[in-house]
């Protein structure tokens, strides 16, 4: 535990052995402290361990100088090494490490405080769950979710229901995200929500040895959702007695009660907990947050906020983040909110119209990214209201002269999120005329504090030849693109049609530029012409029911970007037939031994067939499958090429 005002820390070490044997055994323990590496405390402590003892406790204290503490931070996650060796004379029996961090985090009244400063973070639940291989995450999966979240501006979440695993703290402790590890019931009517009941006992005592010493560990949550007294008679003294008991375990951390209900009555558990952690999906500000607030004047932080599901489709899939956040800032009792939820996740919950999973079960109750990664709409608009900075804008660019100039503006005292931040930098990097970086130069930002003015930063650089494109972005102290501004020089070039499909339903034109950041599709007969919506994707779908089946239509394709709008694209002549459209195929994954491919469904889909080889246009495999959203070709190995090619097959026939 740090002292704040000293700049000093207290290191307490608790050491548990055990020993099996008959007899006595008198043994030494050694302790080395290391920070980047280097030793900064060393210790060691004789004792005897009883025979036939299962826990043997013994304590060692160090005062840990100013000049060697390093506070861990979301923004500068520093972390401290612990070895205890164990031996006996002079013989070693056992090692044991384990990475820590020093920070101090408290509630001083409506201020969440995180080493002494106010801190009004944002984040993200997250379920576990990935396509490829289940609840069961790879490593690579945690990391790069970890770090998109990052980029996202992430500090604080109630991060998941269920129990993470040590490899995803550890990635947390190193990159900077606080998280509240929960008991894993949900709703008040569980049997499990009992004071009397052992097991929730046993669970919340084992997440709390276990996760002790993670400094990304800042509470704990005896439960999500556990309801009123109405529906189960002891949830109040399970509540209670669950945060008494986490609050003697460990006294430095924070204990809660995860609720949908707090805004309900002056009585609801939330009493029990000093802080509230809120779940809302409408009227978020009014009734759940201000309903919350009269009842218990507690300060809140928004566990869950969220709307209907959006779309599995990156181009569609939105969140309307400014709205929900709007309703929430500007409130002092209101400290932060964590999105439901990041990612997409495979489930065969039904519900009602607004949150029925689709047939591919790729569930998007507020994913803003894929099942498979891909970034959403969602994304870049949760990013922007996530960012720590409010805005950021380019002007004033002359390529001639090689400058422009940067505005940043800082957030309010009182926005979410709202932090001193120190260390940031800005970015810019100018690509030529095949969007191939071709400079790239950083500047030092001053420290901002929430409040402070405008300000604007001034940009110059020496590549002047064929340059197509800026991008400015703003890194927090670990590198992470927190918000990027990029500025096209030049309308798109005229994009072309590489592909189309035609069916009875609709006709799916595709194209690819990296000029373009969208397109839109201009269809025409006898002089009455019609335009699609915009898109992201690399493919558009016509699906008007003014083009019949045999009627020759033309089609063009027009690119657009921040600058403008390309010249449309050579006419192509299209006639409805009569087939049916393919799935869209959303992404393909190469895993070591097999390949993934994400695709969309219909609920008239029958059977899905995939004619694959290894050599071009040689399709001599067939996998056929009633799987929803996701298959794998097995026996494919990493490295070798794939080549194929997908249809479904309907009720009434092939596609």
């Amino acid at each position: 535990m740090p002292n704040l005002k000293k700049g000093t820390a207290q290191l307490d070490v608790k050491i548990v052995s055990s020993n099996a044997s008959n007899t006595p055994r008198n043994v030494l323990f050694n302790i080395d402290i290391k920070s980047n590496g280097k030793i900064v405390a060393q210790g060691e402590v004789k004792t005897i361990i009883p025979a036939n003892t299962n826990k043997h406790i013994v304590k060692w204290a160090y005062h840990l100088p100013k000049s060697k503490v390093n506070l861990w931070h979301f923004d500068f996650p520093n972390l401290y090494e612990s070895t205890v060796t164990l031996s006996e004379n002079k013989e070693i029996l056992h090692t044991n490490s384990d990475r820590f961090g020093i920070r101090k985090l408290e509630i001083n009244s409506l201020e969440l405080l995180l080493n002494g400063e106010s801190i009004r973070p944002v984040g993200f639940n997250v379920v576990p769950e990935d396509r490829f291989t289940g609840n069961t995450l790879p490593i690579e999966r945690i990391k790069e979710d970890v770090d998109l979240m990052k980029s996202l501006g992430a500090n604080m979440a109630r991060l998941s229901h269920v129990n993470l695993p040590k490899e995803y703290i550890d990635y947390l402790d190193e990159k900077g995200i606080m998280i509240f590890e929960e008991v894993g019931l949900w709703g008040g009517k569980d049997v499990l929500v009992d004071p009397e009941h052992p097991k929730p006992k046993e669970w919340l005592q084992r997440i709390i040895e276990n996760n002790y010493n993670h400094p990304a560990v800042i509470g704990w949550s005896v439960g999500n959702e556990l309801g009123m007294a109405s529906k189960n008679p002891k949830v109040d003294a399970y509540i209670k007695g669950a945060i008494e008991m986490a609050e003697k375990l460990d006294p430095n951390r924070i204990a809660v009660s995860v609720s949908n209900s707090a805004n309900n009555s002056p009585k609801e558990a939330t009493m029990y907990a000093d802080l509230a952690m809120l779940n809302g999906y409408q009227n978020w500000g009014g009734k759940k947050a201000d309903g919350t607030w009269k009842n218990h004047k507690k300060p809140i932080f928004m566990s869950e906020f969220g709307y209907e599901l959006n779309s599995e489709d990156p181009s569609l899939g939105d969140v309307p983040a400014e709205k929900i956040l709007n309703q929430l800032r500007n409130k002092e009792y209101v400290l932060g909110a964590s999105l439901w939820t990041f990612n997409d996740y495979r489930s065969t919950y039904h519900g009602k119209d607004g949150w029925k999973t689709p047939p591919s079960q790729n569930r998007a109750w507020g994913g803003i990214v894929t099942s498979f990664r891909d970034k959403k709409k969602g994304f870049y608009s949760v990013q922007k209201e996530f960012s720590p900075i409010k805005n950021l804008t380019v002007s004033n660019i002359n390529t001639a002269e090689r400058h422009a100039k940067v505005t940043i503006q800082p957030r309010e005292k009182l926005d979410i999120p709202a932090n001193i931040l120190r260390g940031y930098k800005v970015q810019y990097t100018l690509f030529d005329s095949d969007f191939k970086p071709v400079e790239t130069k950083t500047e030092n930002i001053k420290t901002i504090f929430p409040g402070d003015d405008t300000f604007d930063v001034f940009l110059e650089w020496s590549a002047k030849d064929n340059l197509s494109m800026i991008e400015v972005s703003f890194l927090d102290p670990q590198g992470y693109k927190v918000y990027t501004d990029v500025v096209k020089f030049q309308v798109p070039k005229q994009p072309v049609i590489t592909f189309a499909n035609t069916a009875n339903n609709g006709i799916r034109v595709f194209s690819k530029s990296k000029d373009a950041e969208a397109y839109y599709v201009r269809y025409e007969k006898d002089g009455l012409i019609f335009n699609t919506k915009k898109t992201t994707n690399n493919f558009i779908d016509i699906e008007d029911k003014k083009i019949k089946q045999g009627d020759v239509w033309q089609y063009q394709l027009i690119a657009v970007n921040n600058k403008g709008e390309s010249v449309p694209s050579e006419v192509k002549e299209l006639i409805k037939d009569e087939d049916e459209l393919p799935p869209i195929v959303w992404n393909t994954k190469h895993t070591e031994n097999g390949v993934f491919i994400a695709y969309s469904v219909n609920p008239y889909d029958y059977l899905y067939e995939v004619l694959y080889g290894t050599s071009p246009n040689k399709y001599n495999q067939k996998l056929t499958t009633k799987v929803k959203g996701v298959l794998n070709i097995p026996n494919i190995k990493k490295g070798i090429p794939i080549y194929y090619k997908m249809r479904v097959i309907k009720q009434w026939g092939i596609c």
